[in-house]
C-alpha cells in the first residue's frame, strides 16, 4: 500500500494540497476488509490479506510479516488463480521464497497449486513445518491443532480460495439459549 499512498500523495500535490493535508488524509485512510486486516482470534494474531493474490503481492506480504513481532510466524497460502500457463512455475517460486524466509515457522498451502509451493519449500528447507490441504474447509478443520497462542498467521490467496473460512474455525461458536 506504500506505493498507492505515494501515488495518492503525488496526485494531492498536483491538485494543490499541502503536505500536512495529505498526511492527515493518509492517516485517516482505512483499508477495506481482507486487505492486511489484523484480527485476533483464540490468541492467534491473523493478518487477513486474502482479497486477492499475485506473485508480487505475496512476496510483499511475506516481507511485511517479517517485520512484525511474533513468537512464531505462519504463512497460510491459497492458490493464486488466473495465472494461466505460468501458474506452476510461479507457485514454485513462492515455495522457493518461503524456504528462504528464515523467520517463517510454518507454511500451510491450500489448493493444488499452493500444495506445489509447499512441496518446493519443503524440498529446499527440510526443517520447515509444512502442511497442504485441498481446500479452505479442510484447512479450517486442521488448523486449530496446528496454530498456537502467540502465533502470527498471514492469510494470502486469491479470493476464489475462500480463505476466510479458516478464520471461522477460530471464532467462538454462538449459541442461542431459549428463554
Amino acid at each position: 500500500m506504500a506505493y498507492n499512498a505515494l501515488a495518492a500523495a503525488s496526485v494531492g500535490l498536483t491538485m494543490g494540497l499541502d503536505m500536512m493535508q495529505i498526511a492527515e488524509r493518509l492517516m485517516s485512510f482505512r483499508l477495506p476488509p481482507m486487505r492486511m486486516e489484523r484480527i485476533e482470534l483464540a490468541g492467534v494474531q491473523f493478518v487477513n490479506d486474502a482479497y486477492n493474490a499475485n506473485p508480487r503481492a505475496v512476496t510483499l506480504a511475506l516481507d511485511e510479516i517479517e517485520l512484525w513481532d511474533a513468537r512464531r510466524r505462519v504463512f497460510i497460502f491459497g492458490d493464486m488463480l488466473e495465472l494461466g500457463s505460468e501458474s506452476a512455475k510461479l507457485h514454485e517460486k513462492i515455495g522457493d521464497r518461503v524456504a528462504r524466509t528464515p523467520n517463517l515457522g510454518v507454511f500451510v498451502g491450500i489448493g493444488p497449486e499452493a500444495t506445489r509451493a509447499v512441496h518446493k519449500a519443503k524440498t529446499l528447507r527440510r526443517t520447515l513445518e509444512a502442511h497442504a490441504f485441498a481446500n479452505a474447509d479442510e484447512a479450517a478443520r486442521a488448523l486449530p491443532d496446528i496454530l498456537r497462542e502467540g502465533d502470527l498467521a498471514l492469510l494470502k490467496g486469491s479470493r476464489g480460495m475462500r480463505l476466510e473460512r479458516v478464520l471461522a474455525a477460530f471464532r467462538p461458536v454462538q449459541t442461542v439459549v431459549p428463554v
